[in-house]
């Protein structure tokens, strides 16, 4: 049984002008560049029996209409709220399906960042709606802020600021103990 993982990093919404930051960046170049990778990662994989997709947090560059993060600090964000959301989530269904494609199941978790607290959770409810009825996809819905996936020997803990790492193993022991015993 083999297993792949795709992590993603996004900003979605996210706008910055090139003459400023060196750099442009906004909805239509985070669409396709994530598209792009996603397109080749799934080309690059065999089939297998599991993906895993994990988006680690900061997905969505602010958290709500205000353009704020979560903390309330500015943004510079591309577009209406809606058009950004809608973005977001075309994109994360695009990822789904292609994994579908070389993959028995797909089990996805959106981790909450510090620019995306709500949405995040917000993303794991409509993706859990949309493949509700599609019994190789599992939408890991819980909103906290560490998630675990066990792939046989192997146990993932996932988040987006995990702190001090030398204490990663401590609290993965003390969450799933019985996991980590047996991993």
């Amino acid at each position: 049984s083999m297993e792949y993982i795709f992590s993603l990093v996004a900003r979605i919404g996210m706008l910055c002008w090139a003459k400023e930051t060196g750099q442009a960046f906004d909805l239509d170049i985070a669409e396709r560049d994530l598209v792009t990778a996603v397109d080749h990662l799934v080309g690059l994989c065999p089939a297998a029996d599991e993906c895993l997709i994990v988006n680690i947090g900061d997905f969505f560059h602010a958290d709500s209409a205000s353009n704020q993060t979560t903390a309330g600090t500015p943004q510079d964000v591309d577009g209406r709220w809606a058009k950004v959301l809608s973005v977001g989530i075309r994109i994360m269904r695009r990822t789904i399906d292609r994994a579908l494609e070389r993959h028995q199941r797909v089990t996805v978790i959106n981790e909450i960042g510090n620019h995306d607290e709500h949405t995040a959770v917000m993303l794991s409810l409509c993706l859990a709606a949309f493949y509700e009825r599609e019994p190789r996809v599992v939408i890991d819905t819980s909103p906290a802020k560490m998630h675990w996936y066990r792939f046989g020997k192997c146990l993932i803990g996932t988040r987006h600021k995990p702190g001090k790492t030398d204490q990663l193993g401590l609290v993965m022991a003390n969450d799933r103990a019985r996991d980590w015993g047996e991993t």
